[in-house]
């Protein structure tokens, strides 16, 4: 995704950063944004520290910008299905399925399964926080 990213119109404008909070580099920001939900995938007590990490590396006044699904909608209840999909990529066929359990504490436990056939790899991602407001 960073290469993609870089790759964009006016993508020299941004500091592109690989890594988690503790990779910022020791500067004061204007602004930081998150994208693509990933504040969901950071659970406790890594948010706490991530939280801080910004404001360490924010100026007075800095913005921290990120996204997040809305848990009013309750978006899990559509992922979880043992059925197998399979979809073409260009890293070859795909087979994905998911396990999603309800909510807990403010986070759903969600495995998802994804196997490229391929090569035979296999990605699997657990937990996604719904945060409150």
């Amino acid at each position: 995704m960073l290469s993609f990213a870089r790759c964009r119109q006016g993508a020299d404008a941004a500091d592109w950063i690989l890594g988690d909070s503790r990779a910022i580099p020791p500067r004061n920001f204007d602004d930081a944004v998150l994208t693509g939900n990933v504040v969901q995938h950071i659970l406790h007590p890594k948010w706490q520290r991530t939280l801080r990490d910004f404001r360490a590396h924010l100026r007075v006044g800095g913005v921290l910008a990120f996204d997040s699904r809305n848990p009013r909608a309750r978006g899990w209840e559509s992922w979880g299905s043992q059925e197998r999909s399979r979809r073409d990529t260009p890293h070859g066929p795909l087979v994905e399925w998911a396990d999603v359990s309800e909510p807990e504490d403010g986070v759903v436990t969600a495995t998802f399964h994804n196997e490229f056939l391929r090569t035979g790899e296999s990605v699997t991602e657990k937990a996604l926080r719904f945060p409150p407001r």
